[in-house]
């Protein structure tokens, strides 16, 4: 038989495989709480259980050295159209390996006050704009496009 926490767990797995829109805002998270879902790969479950995700927004100001790779690394959904990501620190190469792993689905892409671990923004836009034809991407504010 199983315990009550498994079945809610359970539960929970099956409810977001029907979200079609997440924002995920992190900055008023606590960061002990977060650092223990993060460690125990808790929320990237949950991430990743939502595999009718059209519309996904990771927006996490005030949380230092988080890396975009520990929300969504490796996760691929079949149906994401729009991603939005603000106040992220990036690898160069992990924004990559989403794009590539969404080029056939992904139409709009945002990017808000980024923080980029490499200097080579053009190879980015350049492999977006190859890889991603009938996407739109909108960079805001890029002046704050920053490299750490």
């Amino acid at each position: 038989m199983n315990s009550p926490v498994l079945e809610d767990r359970e539960r929970l797995l099956q409810l977001l495989a029907h979200i079609k829109s997440f924002n995920c805002p992190l900055e008023d998270t606590d960061p002990e709480a977060l650092t223990d879902m993060i460690l125990t790969r808790r929320l990237k479950t949950y991430v990743k259980a939502m595999t009718n995700i059209e519309t996904l927004k990771f927006q996490y100001s005030g949380i230092e050295n988080l890396p975009i790779s520990l929300l969504c690394g490796g996760v691929t959904w079949q149906h994401l159209t729009t991603l939005i990501l603000q106040d992220v620190r990036v690898d160069l190469g992990d924004l990559a390996d989403i794009l590539q792993r969404h080029r056939n689905t992904l139409q709009k892409m945002s990017l808000h006050d980024l923080e980029a671990s490499a200097s080579n923004w053009y190879n980015v836009f350049a492999d977006l704009h190859n890889s991603l034809s009938k996407s739109s991407v909108c960079a805001h504010t890029a002046n704050s496009l920053k490299r750490s």
